[in-house]
């Protein structure tokens, strides 16, 4: 089989069904406490050969993020962030807008399995697509004021 090629879209609305190519997501400005607007993307995998793609999971793999020059821990300690996703087949223009705690389920952190591990997308078969995922962020309310970098996601998959 041969190996997939991961391409990742941005989409601003249910109606923008080809997206934007990504290689940097952006939440923009979140105040700290608050969370963010739903930020939708999917990713698009290919390989030279038709190949089928397994075991699809999506998950918040960094931990730690650069604010400045400083490694801030996003997970643990007193200063935690929140984040929130959900995943279907389709667009739907219900999952645009602005995040909440009740916003579809906890984003978990790498390697949480105690939350699964991550979103279980299901089985994608090349040239072809994952389902969309939205997500929030809620920077904890005492985060200091910055731009938060050097974090990211991350799909896991079988082949």
């Amino acid at each position: 089989m041969a190996t997939p090629v991961v391409t990742w879209y941005s989409h601003a609305s249910a109606s923008d069904s080809s997206g934007t190519l990504i290689t940097t997501l952006n939440f923009a400005t979140v105040d700290a406490g608050s969370w963010s607007s739903a930020k939708c993307i999917h990713a698009h995998l290919s390989a030279s050969s038709t190949t089928t793609v397994s075991s699809v999971r999506f998950f918040l793999y960094d931990q730690t993020s650069k604010l400045t020059s400083q490694n801030i821990t996003l997970k643990d300690g007193a200063k935690a962030w929140s984040f929130v996703g959900t995943h279907q087949a389709a667009l739907s223009s219900k999952n645009f807008g602005l995040c909440s705690a009740d916003y579809g389920s906890p984003m978990p952190y790498f390697p949480n399995t105690s939350v699964g591990g991550g979103f279980t997308l299901p089985t994608v078969t090349t040239p072809g697509n994952t389902h969309y995922v939205w997500m929030g962020a809620k920077p904890n309310v005492s985060a200091s004021s910055g731009a938060y970098t050097s974090w990211g996601f991350q799909l896991a998959y079988d082949y």
